[in-house]
């Protein structure tokens, strides 16, 4: 029966949907998980675009960034939804990735 086992990492992951002044958690969680590693999904981010480039810099701005850090967002089409904000993640994880 142990053969059947599979082992598994379980990974931390912390849900919060943006809009009413949620940019605070978002920001404490982020901090959190960037240095102790864990996923962060941000829901609705159409609601809160300033605080997406507050992210990206959270982010870029730290020296060490936890291998096992990864961010989620959902959102819906906006006009205004930053597209550095991809671009910018998109460079992060290929740098964590290849440093792994």
């Amino acid at each position: 029966m142990a053969a059947d086992v599979l082992f598994c990492c379980v990974t931390e992951c912390r849900c919060i949907s943006m809009g009413q002044g949620q940019e605070v958690h978002a920001r404490r969680l982020m901090g959190q998980f960037i240095s102790l590693g864990g996923w962060v999904l941000l829901q609705n981010c159409h609601l809160s675009l300033d605080y997406l480039l507050e992210a990206m810099d959270q982010v870029t701005d730290t020296d060490v960034i936890h291998p096992e850090f990864r961010l989620w967002v959902t959102t819906e089409v906006h006009p205004k939804f930053p597209i550095t904000f991809l671009q910018v993640w998109d460079k992060i994880m290929l740098k964590m990735l290849v440093q792994n």
